[in-house]
């Protein structure tokens, strides 16, 4: 995974089996904060469009 300047989360190299649900917790000086969501991988991620180079 990795965690983006924007502080949203991105999920690389997902498999079938890491669906299911997460639950992320977040705690500072501030307070607390929870969100949970459901993961569903529908299977793998195909390249529809390729690059070309214009002369």
């Amino acid at each position: 995974f990795e965690i983006r300047a924007d502080n949203s989360l991105r999920l690389t190299q997902v498999k079938a089996e890491d669906e299911g649900s997460y639950t992320c917790l977040s705690e500072n000086s501030v307070g607390k904060a929870e969100a949970s969501g459901t993961l569903q991988v529908h299977g793998e991620l195909q390249q529809l469009c390729r690059r070309t180079n214009a002369a």
